[in-house]
Formats: C-alpha cells, structure tokens, sequence
C-alpha cells in the first residue's frame, strides 16, 4: 500500500481548463447521522481526533450524472451508462474515438451507482465497491498501473470505494473505511492513500487540489493553493490537509479549477478561491483566502463547480430556486438566456424547473428533473448536450435547456 503525505512533493503545471462537474452532482435525499471527535488543531497536517464530540447530518448523494470537459455521463435506472460528446480519447467508453451526439451506452459496465469526468477521462463506481475508468491516461489517471489509454473501462486497483471525483488528470476515491485515496498526475498510476486522513464523508477536487468533509462537519484541503482555494488564510500550497478556517457544519462540498465551495447545514453557501468565481465581491480585492457565504441565494441543497461557471440547486429546484454564476458564458452555460455575459454573482438559470440533479462542464451544463429526463445547454459542438454534429446548421451553443434523447 501507498500512503502519501510524508514525503513528495505537489506537482503544478499552471492553468488548464478543466471539468470538475462530479463533485457538485449529485441525486438522492436520504441522510446519515454520525458521530466523530474533531480536530482542533486549526491549520495543521495532523488530521487526528480529539475527545470533543459533535453530530451533524451528511445528506448521502450519488452522482447519476456527470461532465468532462467536453463529454457528459449519464447513468440509467438499470445501472448503464450512458455518454456523449467528445470521444478523441476514448472518453465516451463505446470502444471508439468517435464523437457522438446521440448517447451511447459505455461498453461492458452494468449496476453502475456513480459516475466522474475529468478532463479526458471518465470513472465509474459500481455498487460491489469497485471503480472502473476510461479515456485519457497520460498521467496515469485511470488507475490501473499505466499509461496508456483505453476507449472501455479497465477496473482501478481499489475496493470498498464508496465515493469518486475527477479533475484534470487525476482521480480521487472515498473508501467506506473514511480514507481517501488519488491516482494520476502527481500521485502516480495507482491508487495511494493519502496520510492519515480519516472519517471523510465527502470528496471534491479542483483542477490541483482536493477538498474533503469530515464527519464533525469540518473541511480539509491540500495541494495548489495560488488562488486561496485551500482556505487556510495563505496562498502557500500544502502536500498535507490544512483545515479550511472558520468553517462548520458543512454537508457538503464542491471545487472548480482554483476555488471551492460549500454548503453548510442551514442551506447557506460558502466560497473561497479565485475571486471570479467565488460569487460575491472579494473586499480589498484579489482573491478570498477564507470562505465567505454567497449572498442572494438560500436553502441551497448542491453545487456543481466547473472551469468557468458555478451552478448551485435549492429546495425543491423550483422556478427562482436555481443559480449560477462564473468568469466567462461564451457558449450559454450559465443558462440566464445570454451568452459572452459574465456573472460574478448568483443569477437565476431560466427554463427548466423541478431539477433534482445538476452537473458542469467546462462549457456546458446538465440537470435532470422530477421526471428523470436530463437536459442540457451551453457548448454544443462535440454533441455534450444531445445535438448531433452531423445536423445541417448545427448549433454550436444553446442558451436555453434542451433535452437529452434516447436515454434509458
């Protein structure tokens, strides 16, 4: 076994654009109630417990739905996988380098419970505890000791995975032990565990770092922190998890390229981070190297992060209780009916209610509704979003949901 954390050394190559749409998706609203000793040890790497007690409820989510770059996954009632989109890598899992604007069912994966999309890859979590990936494998990201690219699913060296996040050109896993465990750029083409972190609930990961939740309601971040986006008050990265500052009762979490998110028991939202994504004006300027809650929005229940926008989900998903902002909406993305329109705070998506679950891309959005259908909307010309490459006059961009077909 690896275990990372004592020796190494965090690997930064600058800024790429990436998807991180997994860590904000999610479906489901059942609940655990746990119990764990925090850590108050403040910004350190120790992440062991102490005697003082707190209970908090983690809402248990599994990401039915899921963004690459420029790919979207989605799984189906009978635990296939359906992608689209972009495929030069192998990314859509059909055995081929096709794009594809019609869903394709990902070859040979069945009783699939989740799913994540990095930049070139995908990553699947069935529900006998096992993580499958395909795609791009340059960096080792897919987990099974190489790196070389597989267009279907080749099973990750890891078991009893109980979560999974992708970013770039890395994988993360939550095993149901409360570990945490990486693959990919900077970590190495099998899983390693990372030190002595333990009773995470919850993982997210940003395009060089990771977020994870504790069960006492705490958050924990290690890796690049250019931006502030590890939230310790710094801008000086960490190969250890640092304790985000003045942050609690935290049910979950999101990250997007170089800023984080999350959400806290009241249904309040917190960002910090690179100052054009985080949704509220950073006071002084620069960036927020401690989280802050986003005005303007409330009873918030998700939040999918991405390269250039945010999109975050209330109670019920109602007309009016629907977000987002970012830095950039070049193709429609933050679905507010304009494109090439910045919105560094929350604005209300339009067209499409009753949303349950929602996922980003770098470059296109997704949601499914009460009804179980999927919708999509922003960049359209791999096919992300259901529109076929093939059609005459075909869009590039669509600044309003349209649905997802021939899905299961």
């Amino acid at each position: 076994m690896r275990t990372l954390g004592t020796i190494g050394k965090w690997l930064v190559y600058g800024t790429i654009a990436v998807s991180l749409a997994a860590c904000g998706g999610g479906g489901g609203s059942s609940a655990v109630t746990t119990t764990n000793n925090g850590n108050p040890n403040g910004n350190t790497g120790n992440t062991g417990d102490t005697n003082n007690t707190q209970t908090i409820t983690v809402p248990l989510k599994t990401a039915k739905i899921a963004c690459g770059s420029d790919h979207s996954l989605i799984v189906g009632s009978n635990g296939v996988v359906k992608a689209l989109g972009r495929n030069d890598y192998g990314q859509l899992g059909d055995g081929s380098t096709i794009n594809r604007g019609t869903p394709i069912q990902v070859s040979g994966l069945t009783n699939v419970a989740a799913v994540a999309g990095g930049e070139n890859h995908s990553l699947a979590l069935k529900s006998d505890g096992t993580v499958w990936g395909w795609g791009s494998n340059y960096n080792g990201q897919l987990g099974d000791g190489t790196n070389t690219n597989h267009s279907t699913p080749v099973q990750v060296g890891i078991s009893n995975v109980s979560a999974i996040s992708a970013s770039w050109h890395q994988s993360v896993a939550l095993k149901s032990d409360g570990t945490v465990w990486l693959w990919g750029l900077g970590y190495g083409s099998t899983p390693a565990k990372m030190g002595n972190l333990t009773n995470v609930v919850a993982i997210a990961t940003g395009a060089y770092f990771v977020l994870a939740l504790k069960n006492d309601g705490t958050v924990w971040a290690w890796g690049d922190n250019g931006a502030g986006q590890l939230g310790n008050g710094t801008y000086t990265n960490s190969t250890l998890p640092v304790k985000v500052d003045s942050l609690t009762n935290v049910i979950a979490i999101a990250a997007c390229e170089d800023a984080s998110y999350a959400i806290k028991s009241d249904g309040t939202a917190w960002a910090w981070g690179y100052w054009e994504m985080v949704g509220y004006p950073v006071t002084g300027g620069g960036n927020a190297k401690t989280p802050s809650q986003i005005t303007g929005i409330s009873g918030v229940t998700t939040i999918a992060a991405s390269y250039s926008h945010v999109l975050a989900l209330g109670t019920g998903g109602a007309i009016g209780s629907f977000w987002s902002w970012g830095q950039a909406n070049n193709y429609g993305e933050l679905g507010d009916g304009t494109f090439l329109v910045d919105r560094r705070t929350p604005v209300p998506v339009i067209g499409i209610s009753y949303v349950t679950d929602i996922a980003a891309g770098r470059d296109h959005s997704l949601a499914v509704k009460s009804d179980g259908t999927v919708w999509g909307w922003g960049r359209a010309d791999y096919g992300q979003i259901g529109l076929n490459p093939t059609m005459t006059n075909y869009p590039t961009l669509t600044k309003t949901p349209v649905q997802i077909l021939n899905l299961p």
